[in-house]
Parts: C-alpha cells; sequence; structure tokens
C-alpha cells in the first residue's frame, strides 16, 4: 500500500546511472596519491569520504568519477553472493567498473535514496545473478526497473535527517565504547600484574598454578536431538558462538544434560575455535 502523497515509480526514474573504470595499473604515474578510488574493498561503511587505493591527480584526470551526494553500488562481484553494499559519497570519488553510482535527479534526496537502497538492498539481492566462475552479477536494467515508493522532496530531506542524527549517534557510542574497552584492557593488565595497587593491599603476591585456584571441569556436548529453540531445558553453550561482549548468549537449549555451569563460572574454550573467554550468566549445560 502506498502511503498517501507518496508515489509508486522506479529506481531508475529517481537516479541516473554512472560506471566507474580503472586507470592504467601499468602507470605508476597514477596511483598512490592523494585522491581516492573506491572499489568493493572499501564498501565497508555506509558513509565513504576515503578509499584504500588512491590516484594522483594524473590518475585522478582519468578515471570516472561519482559526484558528492550520489549512492555507490557494487554491482559485480564475490560479495554480492553474500551481501549487497551501499555507500553514500560524502565527497566526490573515482570508482571502479564493479560498482555504479547512482546519481539523484533534483526531486530526490540524495541521501534520502542512499537510505532507501540500504532499507531495500535484501530484496534488489535477490536480483543478483550468477555470472562466469561464480561472480555475482547485478543487472542494472533490473536495478532501474525495481519498484520504489518516494515521499515528497521536503519529506525525503526530513526522513533523511532524522535517520542522519541517529547515525552519527550510533557512531559517537561506538567510538566511546571502543575508547572504554581500551582503557579497560589497559586496567586490566595493570591490576593483574600488580603493577597497580591499593594501599591497603600491597603485600607479596604468592606464585600458584591455575588449577590450584580453580576447579577445572570439561563439558561435554548432549546429543544433537535433545537441542531446541523453544526453551526447554537448560541454555546450551557450545563454544566461541555462544559468547557475545565477555559473557554467555546461548543460541540453543537442551534436553538432555551432561556437564553443567552455574552463574559465575568462566568458561574457556579449549578447541577450534581456541582461546574465547567469557563469564556465564546462565545455569547452563
Amino acid at each position: 500500500m502506498v502511503p498517501e502523497g507518496w508515489q509508486l515509480t522506479e529506481l531508475g526514474s529517481l537516479a541516473s546511472f554512472a560506471s566507474g573504470n580503472t586507470p592504467s595499473k601499468s602507470n605508476s604515474a597514477f596511483w598512490n596519491g592523494a585522491y581516492p578510488w573506491v572499489s568493493a574493498k572499501d564498501l565497508k561503511t555506509d558513509r565513504l569520504e576515503s578509499s584504500l587505493a588512491t590516484l594522483t591527480e594524473e590518475g585522478y584526470r582519468v578515471a570516472k568519477k561519482a559526484p558528492q551526494g550520489s549512492t555507490l553500488l557494487l554491482v559485480r562481484g564475490m560479495m554480492l553472493l553474500k551481501n549487497l553494499p551501499v555507500a553514500y559519497a560524502t565527497r566526490e570519488l573515482a570508482f571502479n567498473q564493479d560498482l555504479k553510482a547512482l546519481v539523484p535527479h533534483a526531486h530526490v534526496d540524495g541521501l534520502f535514496l542512499s537510505y532507501l537502497l540500504q532499507n531495500e538492498k535484501h530484496k534488489l539481492g535477490q536480483l543478483v545473478s550468477t555470472a562466469g566462475h561464480g561472480t555475482g552479477r547485478l543487472d542494472t536494467d533490473s536495478i532501474k526497473q525495481f519498484p520504489v515508493c518516494l515521499p515528497p522532496l521536503p519529506e525525503q530531506q526530513k526522513i533523511a535527517r532524522i535517520l542522519s542524527v541517529w547515525d552519527e549517534a550510533i557512531h559517537v557510542c561506538s567510538k566511546l565504547l571502543h575508547n572504554s574497552r581500551q582503557q579497560r584492557e589497559g586496567l586490566r593488565q595493570q591490576l593483574l600484574s600488580g603493577k597497580m595497587r591499593f594501599p591497603q593491599d600491597v603485600a607479596p603476591w604468592q606464585i600458584h598454578t591455575l588449577g590450584q585456584a580453580v576447579v577445572l571441569t570439561m563439558g561435554a556436548s548432549p546429543q544433537s536431538s535433545a537441542y531446541n529453540h523453544t526453551q526447554t531445558g537448560l541454555p546450551l553453550v557450545q563454544g566461541r558462538a555462544d559468547i557475545k561482549n565477555g559473557v554467555t548468549s546461548p543460541r540453543f537449549y537442551t534436553t538432555q544434560t551432561t556437564k553443567t555451569c552455574q552463574i559465575g563460572d568462566v568458561l574457556l574454550s579449549v578447541r577450534a575455535p581456541v582461546g574465547a573467554v567469557a563469564l556465564s550468566l546462565h545455569h547452563a549445560a
């Protein structure tokens, strides 16, 4: 159902489609400069302003460019078989032939178009076909014919502005969380090595083996037929896949009890992948 005041249309009516290119790799004068040249490797973020590979001013002159405010979409490559990367160009960018630049028409807000494509990328991903050597391919005509609902320009701008504010807030929180984790890591190393002490606790440390400090219990896997998603029985902690941010986060339950852990136990993965450590938040198998 089309919302009141919105228009049912096709992507091809919202933007012009531009192709990229690759300046000659054999010409060293084109490469390793200050100008970004975007490829599939760079489409790991929703906003683009830089790239892994760069061009000199001479290379940038012969490259195809996506203007600021356009959206870059991967249309060829192995990555397409798993995901459909979409990124908004926050500045003019050169880009390669595996991408398309969607340059919005005058009645379309560029940032809104980028959010729209991100919202629809799972459906657009269904249009991906397999080319030679198992490479994914997204046909340009199929993209242009993809149906979308378009609000009036003022509403597009409001939607884009609201989502952009949320994105910025998430970015700031992520950066703060990253910094906090680094600070915690440094503090942990200081405290657990005895380099940082509390005045009332200053006393000789003793050396023990880990076996002297804990009771070590090896787990055992229940039969797979006992697994369930209905929360019947105990939560099941199988390994790194059931650990998130240093605590247990089970995906399955089991009706068969083999070995169990208690809330507050420390779990260590001893089989591939090895090394994950978690505090148990569950009485679990």
